[in-house]
């Protein structure tokens, strides 16, 4: 109704190498990773007991100078270290020039520039064919690239990799010593290994246990964090933006001090070449002096007026060429202003008189919970059950084993007691009624009882 998209829920979640969702936080749309990914990492370890995480693995939303910064803090009170590993965007490196290769079998490590002999192979089609080839290096975050005027270094260990095909360049960087990274290759997967382990998880979450769905919409009005953000932005664009006015505005004045300058300095030069031409001419009039003589100083002292007269003439085009530039970008940031100063006054009024509401996120955070045991229950179901056979995908197990139809026969014996036996339909191929006998014969080894006593036994229709 109020042809607006606000950021609702974000649900922040740690994922096992494995790709188990081991904890999850919701906050408010507005929350950023950076400010929750140390806590998360701190509150595992202590459910747990010990110091257990080695190598945090984030995409580039963690790529920044103050997460490597922190992690290196935590470090210095730990004894396991933790690193990240993490992917620059394509506007933070370049590549010929930031990336330098190890030089090896010296008394000293020396640097040089990346090569291309330096890629080796990585991945390959089916036919066995390099679609991507990998080389290490370092990189220094603070390159002229993000540097933004500090002279601080931070090397990172970096794996390039290039597509064959288009030449396409991904880097993957950590804050890890040289001595704990193997090889290029093995930087590479352990970052690429996210995908079947956080991304496709959120995807078979969002399939299979609602996890992109809403619970909770109570909602309380706090402080308007939203446009008092977009109002520090706007004020802050508003200052550069007069800055560089006042800056062109220097320049333009630079260029006019430089103008009257050389204006006075060829005045008082050509006076003075005026002068010398007039006292030549009257001194050949009155035939006084060698006249060959004084014609030689004549035609150097008019060549010489020519000459200040075409110089002065030549600067003087350029400058008023730098004072159209100058006269043509100070309009431009004049009409800038002019649009920051309403976006400043946009969301003052926002932060006045808007009501910002955030929605509580506590349901959320329950029903989460439930969703995480789901997921970890297919999870289970899968590396228990159906070890060993067909490599079932998650999507495939259900729709094939988890979903299928069956009976219940209920069967009371004296010594045993109560039995719940489920018998599970026909399958349609050998391969899958071979695989779910197997997975019935695992669970009915583990003599399951609920907890009213009665036991649970599976089973496959015979046809």
């Amino acid at each position: 109704m109020m042809d607006k998209v606000m950021p609702g829920l974000k649900q922040i979640f740690l994922n096992g190498q494995n790709g188990h969702p081991l904890l999850h936080t919701t906050h408010p749309g507005d929350a950023s990773l950076r400010e929750y990914i140390q806590g998360h990492i701190l509150a595992f370890e202590q459910a747990i007991g010990k110091e257990v995480v080695n190598f945090v693995v984030v995409d580039n939303e963690g790529c920044s100078d103050e997460m490597f910064k922190a992690f290196e803090e935590m470090n210095v009170h730990r004894a396991q270290k933790i690193f990240l590993i993490t992917h620059l965007r394509n506007n933070q490196y370049r590549l010929e020039k930031d990336f330098r290769v190890r030089i090896k079998n010296q008394e000293e490590t020396d640097h040089r520039l990346l090569k291309d002999g330096d890629f080796h192979p990585f991945q390959k089609d089916r036919r066995g064919r390099v679609v991507s080839k990998v080389a290490l290096a370092e990189f220094n975050y603070y390159s002229n690239a993000n540097r933004r005027g500090t002279k601080d270094e931070l090397w990172l260990r970096s794996a390039i990799v290039k597509k064959v095909r288009n030449e396409k360049v991904s880097v993957i960087v950590t804050n890890a010593p040289w001595e704990a990274i193997p090889t290029g290759e093995d930087l590479a997967r352990w970052y690429y290994d996210r995908w079947p382990c956080q991304e496709l998880k959120f995807k078979e979450m969002g399939r299979h246990c609602n996890l992109n769905v809403n619970h909770g919409f109570k909602k309380r009005a706090v402080f308007n964090r939203l446009a008092a953000k977009r109002l520090e932005q706007a004020e802050k664009s508003l200052t550069y933006n007069l800055r560089r006015l006042e800056n062109v505005k220097e320049k333009a004045s630079h260029v006019n001090r430089q103008i009257l300058k050389r204006t006075l300095s060829m005045e008082k030069k050509r006076e003075r070449l005026e002068s010398q031409i007039a006292g030549i001419e009257e001194r050949l009039k009155s035939h006084n002096g060698d006249e060959s003589k004084l014609m030689i100083r004549l035609v150097k002292n008019n060549e010489e007026l020519d000459r200040l007269s075409l110089g002065y003439h030549e600067k003087m085009g350029v400058y008023n060429e730098k004072l159209k530039c100058y006269e043509r970008l100070k309009r431009k940031i004049v009409k800038l202003i002019a649009l920051k100063k309403k976006g400043v006054s946009r969301w003052k009024n926002a932060l006045e008189e808007t009501v910002f509401y955030e929605i509580e996120t506590e349901m959320d955070h329950i029903m989460s919970n439930f969703k995480v045991l789901i997921e970890n229950m297919y999870l289970y179901v899968q590396e228990y059950f159906f070890a060993g056979g067909p490599p079932y995908g998650l999507d495939l197990l259900i729709r094939t084993f988890v979903d299928h139809y069956g009976d219940l026969e209920i069967i009371e014996d004296n010594h045993d007691g109560l039995t719940y036996r489920f018998i599970l339909n026909g399958f349609d191929t050998h391969r899958d009624r071979k695989t779910a006998q197997h997975a019935c014969d695992r669970m009915n080894a583990m003599n399951i009882r609920t907890l009213d006593g009665i036991n649970i036994e599976m089973r496959v229709k015979r046809r």
